[in-house]
């Protein structure tokens, strides 16, 4: 039998600098090539497990607040243990220090995570001006809390996220954090949290389906899961989503993809009804 030799791949990074290259010195627009030694793990495995195919969130963000946009990756765990239980699972946030220069600051930023995980979503969620992170993973999802000064804080617990999103479902098992988007979606200067959910009990078993979370915020910063009563549970295998205000009622509105069907665009009709409708599946 022929050994499968598993290629490695680093991430390469584009960056605008006006510098020779083999392009048209005359074009107003050059790229150079930098690289950064970050590697995805995925744990793959002979078994091709649906979740070793979905790891590699990225997040572009100015963490520290000196002005350079820094890079955050997520990355994946032992996909037999769904842990980070080796230190090339890690997580990595790379610092911009400026001229093409990125500095490792994972481990001292208290942002490397513990599990499996797959996408990351930014906002400053509490309004003190720094820019704050959820990761969303598998059977896990964690909200870390930018202290100011370099250091995140993983407030997952203490928002009530944990409660929402954490807790396996008597019914449906663990769920299976695909991604997340942040947005307010009812005007209250507080943003809110929309988590996209796959399926991972039965792949590919049609019936079972993850419902996803609409996280509404209130003053105390902590999340209460809104979803059934806003109208937006929908049991699918989501793989994405996007908010805006589709037809500029002043509203925010919702786009998810789905595996195996159609993808949904919900219409947010909070104003008559405090419900989102789902308009087309098409």
């Amino acid at each position: 039998m022929r050994k499968q030799v598993r290629p490695v791949f680093f991430l390469s990074l584009l960056s605008f600098f006006c510098a020779a290259h083999a392009a048209d010195p005359q074009s107003p627009i050059l790229f150079e090539l930098r690289t950064l030694p970050f590697r995805l793990e995925n744990s793959e495995t002979p078994a091709r497990n649906a979740p070793e195919t979905m790891p590699g969130g990225l997040a572009v963000f100015d963490y520290n607040g000196d002005g350079r946009p820094d890079i955050f990756f997520t990355n994946g765990g032992n996909i037999s243990t769904l842990k980070k239980d080796d230190p090339k699972y890690r997580n990595r946030l790379y610092r911009n220090d400026g001229n093409g220069v990125f500095t490792d600051v994972t481990v001292a930023a208290g942002v490397a995570g513990t599990r499996y995980d797959m996408g990351v979503a930014v906002a400053d969620y509490d309004n003190d001006g720094h820019p704050d992170m959820f990761v969303a993973g598998l059977h896990h999802g964690a909200l870390y809390h930018n202290n100011g000064d370099g250091t995140f804080s993983d407030v997952t617990v203490k928002s009530g996220l944990d409660a929402s999103i954490n807790n396996p479902d008597p019914e449906f098992g663990p769920w299976w954090e695909i991604t997340a988007v942040w947005v307010d979606v009812n005007n209250d200067g507080l943003v809110d949290l929309f988590v996209a959910k796959g399926n991972v009990a039965k792949m590919p078993d049609f019936a079972m389906k993850d419902p996803n979370n609409l996280l509404l915020q209130g003053s105390d910063g902590k999340f209460v899961d809104a979803g059934e009563t806003a109208g937006i549970v929908d049991f699918a295998n989501h793989r994405g989503a996007a908010l805006t205000d589709l037809n500029l009622d002043g509203l925010i509105d919702l786009v998810v993809v789905n595996r195996w069907q159609n993808a949904q665009v919900w219409r947010n009709t909070s104003r008559n009804a405090g419900r989102w409708d789902r308009r087309t599946d098409r």
